[in-house]
């Protein structure tokens, strides 16, 4: 499992875990094969949340 660093601000912690996690899918992917999709959606999921998020954070400054 890749070291996690933290985070460079709160503004971008969401984004930040959502790409580890993408990372830890596609690890996790080559040893589970058959739930590759599944690992990868939920990733792209949280990566899409933590954008939205952050873009509305940045709208009410």
């Amino acid at each position: 499992m890749p070291k996690r660093r933290p985070p460079l601000s709160l503004e971008n912690s969401g984004t930040y875990e959502a790409r580890a996690l993408e990372q830890e899918a596609l690890a996790a992917a080559t040893r589970l094969p058959h739930l590759k999709d599944k690992y990868l959606q939920a990733a792209r999921s949280w990566l899409a949340l933590a954008t939205r998020a952050r873009a509305v954070e940045q709208r009410r400054g």
